[in-house]
């Protein structure tokens, strides 16, 4: 269960009786920013592992510990990084697609026609959507 105390407070009452013996094993952020401190997790990345945790059923029998957290908050990151803006002179850019363009070229001239495509499946488009943001 995720939410706010009265959210799990009123769903425990409604999905079983008051005089129910329970065990309960409570996240709070700052468990989960305690959990794994050397990585230094905003209050924003460990509410989000928080609202994750819930998520995770196939560890909810064995509970989530610091391997669990430690992973979701390095996935977490990478796909932070994967997805920032970078900015890097045209030139460099430029450089770097010329290069680019020049393996997939080898590849094809390697291994036949349509094997840049096949080999390097996302390769080649990218280096044309890269090109066309460069001349536009």
């Amino acid at each position: 269960m995720y939410g706010t105390v009265n959210e799990l407070a009123a769903r425990l009452l409604r999905d079983y009786p008051a005089d129910e013996m329970l065990t309960l094993i409570i996240w709070s952020r700052e468990d989960v920013r305690d959990f794994v401190a050397d990585l230094m997790l905003t209050e924003e990345e460990a509410g989000r592992i928080l609202a994750d945790i819930d998520n995770l059923h196939e560890t909810h029998e064995c509970g989530v510990g610091e391997v669990t957290v430690r992973i979701m908050a390095e996935n977490m990151r990478e796909e932070a990084r994967a997805l920032r803006d970078v900015t890097v002179p045209a030139h460099a850019l430029e450089n770097v697609v010329r290069l680019a363009a020049e393996f997939l070229r080898m590849a094809e001239i390697e291994c036949g026609e349509g094997a840049a495509k096949r080999l390097y499946e996302q390769g080649p488009d990218a280096v044309a959507k890269i090109r066309r943001a460069l001349e536009g």
